[in-house]
């Protein structure tokens, strides 16, 4: 019992908080306040949403081409969907950052979810950031 308590007092090899502020996610975390940051936030928003967007009109010009014709688009179906549902669930996470970060408002956010499920939704929702990043300082 004696060999326990010795251990519990003992100070652990690596302190926890070494571990948290060492951590780039940490400091990323902390520093995410600034506006130059938060600027560079919304930018990232923007690159993803475009990218989401531009792989959705792939794959929906994809889908009309097995429909409509006999080219065999099999493949780039599945390679551009697996492609877009990656980008889907970055983008929905870059839509969790804005509401964090840049505290955006529900309805910005369920705007932002909607505009992905549009055609060229994302395509608008970029127009409107970069409006609001050329207000930013």
């Amino acid at each position: 019992m004696k060999k326990y308590l010795n251990c519990v007092n003992e100070e652990p090899p690596v302190k926890i908080t070494s571990i948290l502020y060492n951590n780039p996610l940490y400091e990323y975390t902390m520093q995410a306040t600034e506006p130059q940051s938060l600027k560079k936030l919304s930018k990232t928003i923007r690159y993803i949403a475009v990218a989401e967007g531009v792989s959705y009109l792939i794959l929906l010009t994809l889908s009309i081409l097995k429909r409509t014709t006999t080219i065999d688009v099999h493949l780039g179906i599945k390679y551009v969907g697996m492609a877009h549902g990656l980008l889907f669930i970055l983008f929905i996470t870059a839509i969790s950052l804005g509401v964090f970060y840049l505290k955006w408002k529900a309805g910005r956010a369920i705007w932002a979810f909607v505009a992905s499920l549009l055609p060229f939704g994302t395509f608008i929702l970029d127009w409107q950031l970069k409006k609001e990043e050329d207000l930013m300082q």
